[in-house]
């Protein structure tokens, strides 16, 4: 991932970022931080809209508007794509640079896109964005820290652990309330 390369070419004393490719690294220390559940979304209106259940393969006819995927998540992830067989990354359909552009796509198209309920919930509050009834144990973020085995941090580094900490408490009690308000349960 880039955040382990920029922490392995010593450009950054630690990063956080999607864990699962850099645990893989035995030059790299990773504490994972957050493991939220993923909701897949899309705007008022659409094709999806009302259903009370949809399948992976309903999700498949729509494109998905997103950053790449990492691997663990590459084969079974819905919405339309390709699976990069050199990397193992699934590349949206539409594949954007930040959330920020993915929200304008999916509020503008009928393409669908995923996220923490938490970064979605004022499009949910007014109504723009609807979740989609769809769950899988694996739709998850997996983020965390990486940082080298054989560099010793800084105390500016472990304070900021420390606040990161704090401040992941928090989100994971506003996303669990909001997973419990629009999806009936966690």
């Amino acid at each position: 991932s880039g955040v382990a390369d920029l922490v392995l070419s010593r450009e950054a004393d630690i990063g956080i970022g999607e864990v699962s490719v850099a645990k893989q690294n035995d030059r790299l220390k990773v504490e994972v931080v957050g493991e939220h559940e993923i909701v897949l979304f899309h705007r008022k209106g659409h094709p999806l809209s009302g259903k009370k259940q949809v399948s992976t393969a309903a999700i498949n006819k729509f494109d998905l508007a997103l950053m790449k995927l990492p691997g663990r998540l590459a084969q079974r992830f819905p919405g339309r794509g390709s699976v990069d067989p050199r990397t193992g990354y699934k590349i949206p359909a539409v594949e954007v640079a930040d959330f920020a552009i993915a929200r304008n796509v999916v509020l503008e198209s009928d393409s669908v896109s995923a996220s923490m309920i938490l970064q979605i919930a004022t499009q949910l509050e007014s109504g723009d964005f609807e979740v989609l009834p769809f769950r899988a144990p694996w739709l998850k973020t997996n983020y965390g820290f990486i940082y080298r085995r054989d560099r010793m941090l800084s105390p500016a580094a472990k304070a900021f652990m420390g606040h990161v900490r704090h401040v992941e408490l928090d989100v994971a009690a506003q996303n669990h309330a909001l997973m419990m308000r629009y999806m009936g349960r966690e």
